[in-house]
């Protein structure tokens, strides 16, 4: 935005610019009749100037008016906290500010440091929370996940122990290390560790913890595979060794049955 004192400064400039045009005319024309004209018309130029030089004078003296102002608002589980500053003609003015309820600084500061502290501790203990939360369902899932792992295995191991019960396979068991090294292994799989292991499918997850749990799971499978081998091995032991036709197509049976355990 122009000043007004620059447009003041121009149009007194182009008055003095007539004025002295004015004054020329007047020297060299004298002798014409229009003379007169050109005085009255000086006389109005002249007057516009002085009337310009003191308007332009008023205008510089006249005093500025300037105001400034800055806010600071920070909102927190205390209260809100509010800094006011405002400048006015050079004049500075501080306001501080509780719930719209003014303090003295030393307050403001003492109250504005212990809500934040407060606040950080309470964002603190939302992020532990969270994670707790986090990891509460995280082994909700897991077990969830080792609860499905576990009951197939076990359903595979019961449903296997019955084939080798049903068809009567005992006198052909294969035993060796790897899967069960004699009937008493066997035995106590079947008579001990699987009861045992099945009352785990009842019990309720906050029972057992995670890593306990997949312990066992693991421990599972790894009878699973063994029983497998060993449910295999019997089988074609029994084939090797039958002749009787009626108990080879038994045999089929079995095979066809395993399959669709497995």
């Amino acid at each position: 935005m122009v000043p007004l004192n620059l447009y003041i400064q121009i149009v007194l400039y182009y008055l003095c610019v007539e004025f002295v045009d004015c004054g020329y005319f007047c020297i060299l024309k004298r002798n014409y009749a229009n003379v007169y004209w050109w005085e009255k018309r000086m006389r109005c130029i002249k007057f516009s100037i002085i009337f310009l030089s003191y308007y332009s004078c008023y205008v510089q003296a006249a005093p500025l008016h300037e105001e400034r102002l800055y806010k600071r608002e920070e909102k927190f589980s205390e209260g809100v906290f509010l800094y006011k500053e405002s400048v006015i003609n050079g004049l500075k003015k501080e306001q501080w500010l509780i719930d719209n309820k003014p303090v003295d600084q030393d307050y403001f500061d003492k109250q504005r440091l212990a809500a934040q502290q407060q606040e950080l501790a309470e964002q603190q203990e939302r992020e532990r929370a969270a994670q707790v939360a986090l990891e509460a369902k995280k082994n909700q899932l897991q077990m969830k996940a080792y609860k499905k792992i576990f009951g197939a295995s076990y359903a595979t191991v019961e449903a296997l122990l019955e084939k080798l019960q049903k068809y009567k396979l005992a006198p052909f068991a294969q035993f060796c290390p790897k899967t069960f090294a004699s009937a008493q292994d066997l035995e106590q799989f079947s008579k001990i560790i699987m009861p045992e292991l099945g009352k785990l499918l009842t019990k309720e997850s906050g029972v057992i913890e995670l890593h306990e749990f997949a312990t066992i799971t693991n421990r599972l499978q790894m009878y699973e595979e063994r029983l497998q081998q060993f449910f295999i091995d019997t089988v074609e032991n029994a084939i090797n060794r039958c002749d009787d036709t009626k108990l080879l197509k038994k045999l089929i049976e079995v095979i066809e049955s395993y399959n669709a355990i497995t």
